[in-house]
């Protein structure tokens, strides 16, 4: 068609429906330039003033639901070709939200809702291309959230949730808070609603990537704003578990679609995220096949800059494995479901790229590690030792053998004489300990965590010893500081000494905020216990471990001789007996912390990883690091 005759076409359809829907027809093959008499022609319509119910007309119904249509027809690459195009698109903005309200509250055409809920969708991504300024207005962000809630029609669920998405992606401080009101939704019903949209994306055949990409992102954006409440909602609803799910269709999906990795790579982002959230996500998603997914995504040539999203599943679960509870469920959930699956982790692995089978290593070679310490904890190995708090008693021994302060937690005693002889001395900071908060202390999921870094500490001492000198942090009152919030692990030192001399000194924390806060009163009862216990003789350090959530928890970490010795050098080739263990700890500066590993857990090692190397599958699948423990404890 010439440009001539699309001229007179497009002031025809100004009245004549069927030249309007013919010119719409003609669109894809019109010279770009010839577009802008078309999106006049739209304009045309949409420019008339909304009246009382006007929609209640038929014929004008119809008019502007095609005039939306032929809008939503614009593409972003004749955008990109002519210029003045979309300037005209943005002229009619204004217009389009006008009658689009009018829509989306008096449907006047049932059957034609859905499309229009469609248009929208497409009319807003344009508008994003063109101007993403024009979504910052509040009746436009009311009107993507009248979209996103949409309505059920003849079993039909018709909305589009992608504008809520983009007003809310918007580099203005926008608040949900907006959406709870608006809907009349709760927390609860909203989230619900899109994880259901979600399943159906999933379920749809063909899948239907770009709707999985939307609620996904949208659920994503409801976990980092606020209200707190919807976040929460978020992280424990059946979202993650369904996300989880959904990774092995997504990556098996046959049919290549241009946003098939898009979507999986959607879908790994909310969960690292959740990851990064704490053990209970990760034991949450080893209950619904996580190894095997993640595995299987890994496997998937995925965009530039999303190819490490696998990888960072792995690596932000790591300090989850500090807890007991998570290292165990990666084992009795993770692998137990993997193996049951009928799976080879040598082969998956095989499919994978070089990086993520380096972080999968990583991975086993901790797992392993801290799968052993409980083992060998569990046969007496690296035994906590403690010390009565009474000052006129203070007898040492097995941590286990003593009783613990039933209000502070940390105070140890050997009997109720003991305790009751201290009382006057200790009341001061057990009382300001409890007012601060002794259930963190007390919260029996640290036990495990103060355990292993006691006894890394005592594996470690060497290269502690050495650390200490180059931080020129005094030996008498070092403490030490072991961060689990991240990995590696690191080892920090700090001497504790005006904690315990001066437990309101303000000019306590270093420059590399190594140094405990003095405002914990639990801080300065340790301080100052440790600093007498040194002073009494005995070989102990400060201990302060933090955990992924920000908290820092005090203790007495005391040496064991037999571990925190130098490494023996052998008679018969004159060289010190250290194996190629790799190390998970590492200083502030990131030089890695070499452990002694001349003793049980470093011999268990040693042997657990060589038949790692050899058959992971028989090691994981055989869960062979039980028969690893038994041999090294009962030869050592």
């Amino acid at each position: 068609m010439s440009s001539s005759e699309f001229l007179k076409l497009a002031k025809r359809s100004r009245t004549d429906m069927t030249a309007f829907m013919e010119l719409s027809s003609k669109i894809s093959d019109t010279p770009t330039k010839n577009l802008i008499h078309y999106v006049e022609a739209c304009h045309y319509h949409l420019r008339k003033p909304v009246k009382e119910l006007p929609l209640k007309r038929g014929e004008e119904a119809f008019w502007v639901s095609a005039s939306l249509a032929g809008i939503a027809g614009i593409t972003g690459d004749m955008i990109v070709a002519e210029k003045d195009l979309g300037q005209r698109v943005t002229d009619c903005w204004s217009d389009i939200v006008k009658w689009a309200k009018v829509i989306v509250v008096h449907k006047p055409i049932h059957g034609l809702f859905k499309s229009y809920c469609e248009a929208m969708e497409r009319i807003f991504n344009l508008i994003l291309l063109i101007s993403e300024s024009l979504l910052e207005s509040e009746e436009v962000y009311d009107l993507s959230i009248d979209l996103w809630k949409g309505e059920e029609l003849l079993g039909v669920d018709c909305h589009t949730e992608m504008p809520l998405l983009g007003c809310i992606t918007m580099p203005i401080d926008r608040k949900f808070d907006r959406l709870l009101e608006r809907t009349g939704y709760s927390e609860t019903q909203i989230v619900k609603k899109i994880v259901h949209r979600l399943r159906c994306a999933i379920a749809a055949n063909p899948i239907e990537h770009q709707n999985i990409i939307t609620s996904v992102c949208l659920l994503g954006n409801m976990v980092d704003a606020s209200p707190h409440s919807l976040s929460t909602t978020v992280l424990w609803s059946e979202a993650p578990s369904v996300m989880l799910s959904s990774l092995s269709r997504l990556v098996n999906d046959k049919e290549d679609h241009s946003f098939r990795k898009s979507s999986i790579s959607a879908t790994l982002g909310f969960l690292n995220g959740y990851i990064e959230d704490g053990p209970e996500h990760v034991e949450e998603l080893m209950q619904h096949g996580f190894l095997y997914n993640v595995l299987k995504s890994a496997s998937v040539d995925l965009d530039k800059g999303d190819e490490e999203l696998t990888s960072s599943c792995i690596k932000d679960l790591l300090p989850s494995l500090t807890y007991n509870s998570t290292l165990w469920s990666v084992i009795e959930d993770g692998f137990a479901d993997f193996y049951k699956g009928g799976h080879s982790l040598a082969i998956q692995l095989k499919k994978t790229r070089a990086n993520f089978q380096s972080t999968w290593k990583t991975l086993e070679s901790l797992l392993v590690e801290q799968l052993l310490l409980y083992l060998l904890f569990e046969k007496g190995y690296a035994r906590e030792r403690g010390a009565c708090a009474d000052q006129s008693c203070r007898k040492g021994g097995d941590r286990r053998d003593f009783k613990k302060c039933a209000g502070c937690g940390f105070a140890l005693y050997c009997s109720e004489r003991c305790q009751k002889q201290n009382w006057s001395h200790h009341r001061e900071y057990c009382n300001a300990a409890v007012k601060e908060n002794a259930g963190d202390y007390n919260d029996p999921t640290n036990r495990f965590p103060r355990k292993v870094a006691t006894a890394q500490i005592n594996r470690h001492w060497p290269s502690i010893l050495a650390l200490a000198v180059r931080s020129d942090v005094p030996l008498s009152t070092m403490g030490i500081r072991v961060d689990y919030s991240e990995y590696p692990f690191k080892i920090k030192l700090f001497d504790y000494r005006p904690l315990a001399i001066d437990g309101t000194d303000n000019d306590l924390t270093d420059d590399n905020n190594t140094s405990p806060s003095n405002s914990n009163p639990y801080n300065i009862m340790v301080a100052k216990e440790a600093l007498q216990r040194v002073q009494e003789g005995h070989r102990c350090v400060m201990l302060v471990v933090a955990h992924f959530d920000g908290r820092e928890l005090p203790s007495i970490a005391y040496l064991d001789d037999s571990l925190s010795s130098p490494p023996v050098r052998s008679p018969k080739r004159g060289h010190i007996c250290v194996h190629a263990i790799d190390s998970h700890y590492e200083d502030e500066t990131g030089n890695r912390l070499l452990p002694n590993k001349t003793d049980v857990l470093g011999i268990a090692l040693q042997a657990a990883l060589s038949f790692l190397r050899r058959d992971a599958d028989a090691f994981w699948k055989g869960e062979e690091f039980y028969t690893v423990a038994d041999w090294a404890f009962d030869t050592s």
